[in-house]
């Protein structure tokens, strides 16, 4: 407490209380603020002072020294003061008894309530040092800061907003890292996706390179006080090798796992990469390796571009002033087969059919020029699409008017329950089965001889590709052989297992405990959205093979709008029971007699939300079920 006004930084004179001096009476505090002491070592702050102007001189506190956790000595007519480390503060020798600080004695010794508060903040945000705490302050980073801002004098500045250029420091900064990350992607022509990996691998770089900033030192140096070594270094996005550990793989299979470098691991001696298996990386690269086997379907990139009309059309439409030009790209794919290994690489061109309006632009679609063929003369001009290309938003009804003219043109009738299903026949017999999913078509039929026709004409038509007998198809596996076929998703029960990081979770032999029942009501922890229902998207797809988990997969699909905790759990031991479910599927054998068996089933009330029922059926015909389908009634039962 102190009873001179002149030296607070700020008082509070609203404050008001009393304090109990030695003789016993009470005097009045009319304030309490923060004092600013000139030092030797410069100018120090105290906080919570309390002004008293009764009192002939300042008084330390040996109370709230000690409540902050300062080591308070009298011994020998002196008081020894030490910080709650145990470090040396102050030695005041008693006189006149009591113990007198003289501020400008105490050169070595003078410590105040600030410097405290830096070294706590020091050790609360990881021994970071004093600058970065500045910075924190100065650019309001963090949250519970600004009062520590007040005590530190430390002035808070702000730039206006949308004005980013009044830091130019940092922007220029930025500009630096921007320039090196777009020269590391270009170079490799690595997606977009992997723009974090490459500034985190710039920020890396620049940490080890020379600046104006620091004489003959890199950042690096100038940090940790050695030199950076530079012999770990690799080019960004080159193929590098994974080993695999020899408890997650058998005698037989790889050592090393293929991928490509994106980045420094700098918690671990170790590098951040991706597998080339998942889709990543510059496939045209010849270091790949993909065992030398050849890949189905390739066509070189004239023949591409003839086949989509750019290398033999000119732009020959002028671009009027306000003609919206819908954009295009070339999409590049690489498709595998159901063990993983690479079956081809696809290319195909796509437009921006999202930007498209109806009434606009949709029956006369005008598209740019693709980057590399340029028409002296011609700069300007656009081409008019004469082909509904991929992502058009009437390209879908376009190809499936025209192939289904072509197939009633060959004899084949398109089946009322299924319009992608097309059947040809003679008098009673069919003959052939042509079943369409997009531009993908499986055919079967009887008479080897009109199935040879029909791929030939097919292929002649359309430019398909014939790859033989059918064993992997829209992520299921199909097995043919003598005792009949089998269908399955074990490969993409993997994928999800995997994707959900469940692949070592325990198996069970339900999918649900026996009379569960869940409900959008209660208090459960909410769960991220998006995860759930890619958890659900996927667990539906599963059914089309695994007509045993619908019950389950339908209920889960009714809390995709307000899914927790409780639901996202019983999702998990959906893929429990598909763990020891993995070879399950459906097998379809020949049989004499075939005879159609239709079952019906409901819940009776089972929702607690709506207390609707559910009801589902399935039929089977011969060896197992063909037809089966879970539904909600609209209405209470």
């Amino acid at each position: 407490m102190t009873s001179n006004a002149a030296i607070f930084k700020n008082i509070d004179r609203k404050f008001k209380t009393r304090v109990k001096v030695g003789n016993g009476h009470f005097i009045k505090a009319e304030g309490k603020g923060d004092v600013l002491i000139d030092t030797p070592t410069g100018i120090k702050l105290i906080s919570n002072v309390l002004f008293v102007p009764k009192i002939d001189r300042n008084l330390l506190s040996i109370a709230q020294l000690l409540e902050k956790g300062y080591l308070v000595v009298f011994r020998d007519k002196e008081c020894l003061v030490s910080d709650p480390s145990g470090s040396k503060l102050m030695l005041v020798t008693m006189a006149d008894r009591s113990s007198v600080v003289d501020w400008n004695k105490s050169l070595d010794n003078a410590y105040t309530t600030i410097l405290d508060q830096f070294k706590l903040w020091h050790k609360r945000l990881g021994h970071a040092n004093y600058k970065s705490l500045v910075q924190l302050t100065k650019r309001d980073l963090v949250e519970k800061f600004q009062g520590f801002c007040d005590e530190a004098c430390i002035k808070h500045q702000l730039t206006n907003t949308y004005t980013p250029q009044q830091n130019g420091v940092s922007e220029r900064k930025n500009q630096t890292l921007l320039d090196m990350a777009r020269c590391l992607m270009f170079e490799r022509n690595l997606p977009k996706n992997f723009w974090a990996e490459a500034v985190n691998t710039t920020v890396y770089l620049q940490n080890r390179l020379p600046t104006k900033a620091l004489v003959q030192k890199t950042p690096f140096e100038a940090w940790f006080g050695f030199k950076p070594s530079l012999a770990h270094l690799r080019v960004f996005g080159f193929i590098c090798y994974a080993h695999v550990p020899v408890v997650k793989r058998d005698k037989m299979a790889k050592m090393a796992q293929p991928g490509i470098l994106v980045g420094y691991n700098c918690v671990k001696k170790g590098y951040f990469g991706s597998y080339i298996q998942q889709g990543f990386g510059d496939q045209d690269d010849p270091e790949i390796d993909i065992d030398n086997e050849p890949v189905k379907g390739t066509r070189p990139l004239a023949e591409v571009y003839a086949r989509a009309y750019v290398a033999t059309v000119e732009p020959t439409f002028a671009r009027l002033v306000n003609m919206k030009v819908i954009g295009v790209q070339w999409v590049f794919r690489a498709k595998h087969n159901a063990d993983g290994t690479l079956n081809k690489l696809k290319a195909r061109l796509v437009v921006k059919g999202f930007s498209q309006k109806y009434g606009i632009d949709y029956f006369e679609t005008f598209a740019p020029r693709l980057k590399g063929f340029k028409v002296i003369g011609k700069e300007d001009s656009v081409y008019k699409q004469k082909k509904a290309l991929y992502s058009l938003k009437q390209a879908p009804r376009a190809w499936y008017d025209r192939i289904n003219i072509y197939l009633t043109s060959l004899g084949f009738g398109r089946s009322i329950s299924e319009p992608n299903l097309y059947v040809k026949k003679e008098g009673v017999e069919t003959q052939l089965i042509v079943s369409l999913y997009m531009d993908d078509l499986l055919v079967t039929g009887g008479n080897k001889i009109m199935l040879v026709d029909f791929k030939r004409k097919i292929e002649r038509m359309f430019g398909m590709s014939d790859l033989g007998q059918i064993s992997y198809f829209l992520c299921m596996e199909v097995s043919q052989t003598q005792q009949g076929n089998f269908l399955s998703q074990k490969a993409f029960f993997l994928k999800i297992l995997n994707k959900f990081s469940m692949l070592n979770c325990k198996a069970t032999s339900t999918p649900v405990v026996v009379g569960e029942k869940l409900t959008s009501q209660g208090d459960f922890e909410r769960v991220a959205e998006s995860t759930y229902r890619s958890l659900v998207g996927c667990l539906l797809y599963l059914t089309a093979t695994r007509p045993d988990v619908m019950s389950t997969v339908k209920l889960l699909s009714r809390f995709m709008h307000c899914c927790n905790a409780s639901h996202f759990q019983v999702a998990k031991k959906v893929l429990r029971y598909i763990k020891g479910t993995l070879s399950f599927g459906m097998m379809y054998t020949k049989v004499d007699n075939l005879k159609l068996l239709g079952y019906l089933d409901s819940d009776w009330a089972r929702s607690i939300d709506d207390m609707k029922s559910t009801s589902g059926y399935l039929f089977t015909l011969g060896s197992t079920i063909f037809c089966w389908s879970l539904k909600k009634k609209n209405v209470v039962s």
